[in-house]
């Protein structure tokens, strides 16, 4: 990887379905979700910085802590997946927390109580956009139902008993099968790679501690599948951390593998490039087939400064799927800024390839009641 102008920078056939993007919202249960569309990159007003600034905090921990997880469990599975992956990528590693965990199996546990219907088709009114929060119904529990225990994440937390926080982010799956731990957490960890909402929250440089929640067979549907579902619950510390100024992470992981080519809407494996400040502006974002030298057709996107939780990431999405077994070379020059208003350019190159796509047999729908839905990320 290059960083210039140091700012460091299932075997069976499933249906899916997706959100675009996994939820987040400020802790004291704010009613803001954080699943606005993507600005279009814009000329910055003024001519940012590029001067180099020296290191001012630490780097991310690159350690994973011992969990408390079952050995063999889905929850280990996506507590290790999630953290291998941060700690390639260096967006710092993850320590598990019970509290969190309570909090996911609550919300695991009501999903499936509420969204699973009696004739075995999953419900779309979960991809309804609640009301009085802004939040989707995937995300949002009502009061009066079975197995409520709070409104949003950030209600659920605290009641299981976390309250140390100042932002909640959570993300789900769910999954209809002859129970499969592997290809459970397997769905879970790339479907939320392959989502860029879902991955800026597992992926959230800010993010210090994960909850892992799973409920499987609580009910039973006719066709002899088992509904389970997992939730991915993450918090944002009171104190912001502040990574030396330096600090930057790319998904694909730099001279990384993946084998998934593809988002859940037909468009192409997103890139991705996190910060520690706010993305301003994208000058470009270019992804080239090695093999080939033609450039991928795509566009960048990014949320803007004024967001509160995602404005620290800018994608480029490729307009078709990628192809499989190929090699591609990233390069993006980005303009963030920080809480100051002080703006810096970074540009950043990198390279990662496509082995066989795991996925691409694997149909994608969002809501349908019928045939039932196999499998489906929120």
């Amino acid at each position: 990887m290059t960083i210039k102008r140091a700012h460091r920078a299932w075997g069976t056939l499933l249906v899916v379905a997706t959100a675009l993007a996994g939820c987040g919202g400020g802790g004291g249960g704010s009613t803001t979700a954080a699943t606005s569309s993507p600005s279009t990159p814009s000329t910055p007003a003024s001519s940012p910085s590029t001067t180099p600034t020296a290191p001012t905090g630490p780097a991310p921990t690159t350690t994973i802590a011992a969990a408390s997880y079952a050995a063999s469990s889905v929850e280990a599975g996506v507590y290790s997946g999630i953290n291998q992956i941060r700690q390639a990528g260096k967006w710092g590693t993850l320590t598990q927390d019970a509290l969190l965990d309570k909090a996911g199996r609550n919300m695991a546990d009501y999903t499936i109580a509420n969204y699973v219907r009696a004739d075995g088709t999953f419900d779309p009114a979960m991809y309804n956009t609640d009301a009085a929060t802004g939040w989707l119904m995937g995300h949002v529990q009502t009061a009066g139902k079975p197995l409520f225990t709070g409104v949003l994440p950030a209600d659920r937390f605290k009641a299981a008993g976390q309250s140390d926080f100042q932002v909640a982010l959570e993300n789900g799956g769910f999954y209809f099968s002859n129970f499969s731990t592997a290809a459970t957490i397997d769905w879970c960890v790339d479907g939320w790679m392959r989502s860029t909402g879902h991955r800026q929250a597992a992926l959230h440089p800010q993010a210090t501690r994960i909850g892992v929640g799973v409920s499987v067979g609580l009910v039973k549907v006719p066709s002899g599948d088992t509904a389970s579902t997992c939730y991915l619950e993450l918090t944002l510390p009171k104190t912001s951390v502040v990574y030396d100024s330096t600090w930057s992470a790319v998904f694909p992981v730099d001279g990384s593998t993946v084998n998934y080519v593809s988002d859940f809407y037909g468009k192409g494996l997103a890139m991705s490039i996190s910060f520690d400040k706010s993305v301003a502006s994208v000058t470009s974002f270019i992804l080239i087939n090695r093999a080939t030298g033609a450039s991928v057709a795509g566009a960048p996107t990014y949320y803007g400064v004024d967001r509160t939780v995602y404005n620290n990431i800018a994608f480029f999405q490729p307009t078709a799927p990628l192809p499989e077994n190929t090699t591609f070379d990233a390069s993006a020059i980005v303009v963030v800024q920080d809480s100051t208003g002080k703006q810096s350019t970074v540009e950043q190159k990198w390279s990662f390839s496509t082995g066989t796509d795991k996925y691409k047999n694997v149909a994608t729908t969002k809501g349908a009641a019928s045939p039932p839905i196999r499998a489906v990320s929120h």
